[in-house]
């Protein structure tokens, strides 16, 4: 790799302060921009078969295109199926079901069949986006 900064490349500098001698060197980290994308292809522990068709992964790429009225969709769907009210809707399950029935191509029913494993890795992808300040 060049010693020169690529422009796909973000650089993060830090300050590292050595106690025992009261100095300061700074120190340049180098992360390459696609190392740094979050993707959002939700790959599956296992591959299902559901209505005739596999499915290996969850494509959540429309997360980035998500609008109110969409967000509203979601909610209301998120009252009909989730069994108590929570005061962070969006860290639960039903939240997360809801939200990936929405976003692809994949009805509730599938979202409600997948294991435990593969539905939190979806419901911490989601939640990751909606809390991330970008």
């Amino acid at each position: 790799m060049s010693n020169e900064k690529s422009t796909d490349e973000q650089k993060k500098i830090v300050e590292v302060k050595n106690v025992a001698t009261d100095t300061k060197k700074v120190v340049d980290i180098i992360i390459p921009e696609e190392e740094e994308k979050v993707d959002n292809i939700i790959k599956l522990s296992q591959t299902y078969n559901f209505e005739g068709e596999h499915i290996s992964e969850v494509d959540l790429t429309n997360l980035e295109n998500l609008n109110a009225l969409q967000m509203q969709d979601i909610e209301k769907l998120y009252r009909k199926i989730a069994k108590s009210a929570s005061s962070t809707p969006e860290l639960t399950i039903e939240y997360a079901m809801a939200t990936a029935s929405k976003l692809t191509d994949l009805p509730l029913e599938f979202y409600q069949r997948i294991s435990g494993k593969d539905i939190t890795k979806i419901k911490n992808r989601i939640i990751n986006f909606l809390y991330s300040e970008d």
